[in-house]
């Protein structure tokens, strides 16, 4: 007997299933066995099968995928207790019930009729682009692009990628993939913009590292490689492998190897019989070790000692390189780091008072993390003074650059905080009179 839990993302226990021998059928629909109910899971996700040689998970054609210790599975693959499975925002954990369980071996893939064969060796790595959530409701999701040539974004349900937040258009933008990693984006007229780096874009182009936001949906650009044939000639597969993979990939090849040591001198050491169990404890040991730092990371990034946090995330890493929770945790503390300088240089901005500083303020404003808490309280200030400044243009009769700032004012302000009333006339009347056409949309 096996049972399957399934938690969301604060840990929570969603779901949890019990079974023999079989398929247990995962996904959205209500005809699954066990429902995951979230917008990002497929209606038919994916399905793992118990047999004699234990549970085997494979993918069903699902749009996010299916991630087994970091990485995204393409054919039936062996799990266990050990097992780190991600089903969008949703963890799954597989446990024996009521007896012992030989764990499965990693990397063994079981085609349907359940006979275990060896994982075929990686081919050239193909062009892998992700966008990564920061911030708003998907905040640390990751979602895989698929390898489409043109790739539509936006709320409706005939999107290629769906993103179900108010703030996108039905139909929002296209992305184009360009290979080793980069993208083009055309926005398609939606109501709230696409942004690249901050910057309201109609076509662009971008790369790894890059912020790409939709409507207040931001995100970071992740990936890298080529596709086979386009890769130069006598170009080493392994320079195309995103970063994360690489570092995954080197850890799980120093756990083979410390396994191998282990072997050879258990073989070489007279002993009556081999302890069994010694590789499991290991990885279980390192995955506790790798726990721990991941709690003392999120206690000093509550603190907000973001040097301390990025340290232990790192440290987290060190022990189990394919931790996504730690990978975003330190990325959100070097974001947190950065916001905090930006900060201090706009509020200096902010006390001149001059035209261009309160533009180098608003250009810093656009360029802080979306779920930066540095970024709502600069918000706070910003607005006031971009609202200041705007009656100031409208006493001296500069009404075009009176409806500017005051628009800019009311775009920066905090949702919750938006001005309106004698602010909505006075902004329209500032447009009447500088003779342009209404751009600020006031909700």
């Amino acid at each position: 007997m096996w049972r399957v839990t399934a938690t969301d993302r604060e840990g929570r226990e969603v779901a949890r299933v019990e079974i023999e021998a079989g398929d247990l059928t995962i996904g959205r629909d209500a005809d699954r066995q066990l429902i995951l109910s979230s917008p990002s899971v497929s209606r038919r996700h994916c399905r793992l099968r118990i047999d004699g040689s234990g549970p085997v998970i494979m993918d069903e054609g699902s749009a996010n995928g299916v991630i087994v210790n970091g990485v995204r599975i393409t054919a039936p693959t062996a799990v266990n207790q050990l097992s780190r499975i991600e089903v969008a925002e949703f963890r799954l954990q597989v446990e024996p019930v009521g007896g012992p369980h030989p764990v499965g071996p990693a990397g063994v893939m079981h085609p349907p009729g359940g006979i275990a064969m060896p994982m075929a060796a990686a081919g050239p790595v193909p062009d892998v682009v992700r966008l990564i959530a920061e911030g708003g409701p998907y905040d640390g999701r990751i979602f895989e692009l698929p390898p489409l040539q043109e790739i539509a974004v936006g709320r409706a349900m005939d999107n290629d990628l769906i993103l179900d937040d108010p703030s996108l258009s039905r139909k929002h933008a296209k992305l184009r993939r360009l290979g080793g990693g980069r993208l083009e984006v055309e926005d398609t007229r939606s109501a709230n913009g696409t942004y690249v780096n901050g910057r309201k874009v109609d076509r662009a182009q971008l790369g790894p590292g890059d912020t790409l936001r939709f409507g207040e949906l931001v995100f970071r650009i992740d990936g890298g490689g080529l596709a086979p044939a386009a890769r130069p000639r006598g170009q080493a597969a392994a320079a195309s492998v995103p970063p994360m993979v690489r570092v995954a990939f080197f850890g799980l090849a120093g756990v083979a190897l410390l396994v191998w040591v282990v072997w050879i001198v258990k073989l070489l050491t007279p002993t009556p019989q081999p302890q069994k169990g010694q590789v499991e404890e290991a990885i279980a040991r390192f995955i506790a070790q790798a726990d721990g730092a991941l709690r003392s990371a999120q206690e000093e990034f509550g603190r907000r000692n973001w040097a301390r946090a990025k340290e232990e995330a790192e440290r987290a890493l060190g022990f189990d390189p394919a931790n996504l929770e730690a990978a975003r945790l330190r990325a959100q503390a070097s974001r947190a780091e950065a916001d905090e300088v930006r900060f201090k240089r706009g509020v200096i901005d902010l006390e001149k008072g001059s035209p261009e500083s309160l533009q180098a303020a608003l250009a810093t404003f656009h360029a802080m993390s979306p779920d930066s808490t540095y970024r709502l309280e600069f918000a706070q200030r910003l607005t006031t003074r971009l609202h200041q400044a705007g009656l100031d243009m409208c006493r001296r009769k500069l009404f075009r650059e009176c409806a500017t700032l005051l628009c800019d004012a009311y775009r920066v302000a905090p949702p919750n905080q938006k001005p309106g009333g004698q602010f909505a006339r006075t902004l329209r009347d500032a447009e009447r009179r500088g003779r342009i056409m209404a751009q600020c949309v006031l909700k």
